[in-house]
């Protein structure tokens, strides 16, 4: 069983793992805007990298498949 699916017992474990997947959620968003050339502000890269909610994270993650600019993704 690879670490990404196992299901931890112990309260810190699963917080880590969270954490450890909306990191890479976040920095994924950020990698596939500027892989679409859509401009990533200071201000933009901050709040998606530092969010922590999986469903907002999922959302953003969908809107940047089509959205032209950042900003777009927080209206």
């Amino acid at each position: 069983m690879s670490v990404a699916t196992q299901k931890f017992k112990s309260p810190i474990m699963q917080k880590f793992q969270a954490e450890c997947i909306a990191k890479g959620e976040a920095e994924s968003i950020v990698k596939f805007l500027r892989g679409r050339g859509v401009e990533v502000t200071e201000d933009a890269e901050h709040r998606i990298l530092s969010c922590d909610d999986t469903e907002q994270l999922d959302s953003w993650l969908t809107g940047a498949i089509t959205v032209s600019h950042v900003d777009e993704l927080f209206d």
